[in-house]
């Protein structure tokens, strides 16, 4: 059983958002293995939340930069560590 943590992250984030008007862009660096449940939490317990995953081969991440990560698009950027560090 887990402790939380995502929930946590994303009632912060979404509180943020909503109460304070702090609409990101956020970043969320998670193990690769948990992207998938993050973007569906986000959806599912702050669905006001606009995620974007940045993951993928070279062609889907430059079209995820270029189209999908505009300021204004998006309030959360989740992505792996490994894309994190290049």
């Amino acid at each position: 059983m887990g402790l939380g943590k995502t929930l946590q992250t994303i009632s912060l984030v979404g509180y943020l958002h909503e109460f304070r008007g702090i609409k990101g862009p956020h970043m969320v660096v998670a193990p690769k293995s948990t992207l998938k449940n993050w973007m569906n939490d986000i959806q599912h317990f702050c669905p006001i939340l606009r995620a974007v995953k940045f993951l993928g081969n070279p062609e889907e991440r430059k079209y995820i930069r270029e189209e999908l990560l505009v300021v204004g698009k998006f309030d959360v950027c989740v992505t792996s560590f490994e894309m994190a560090i290049k």
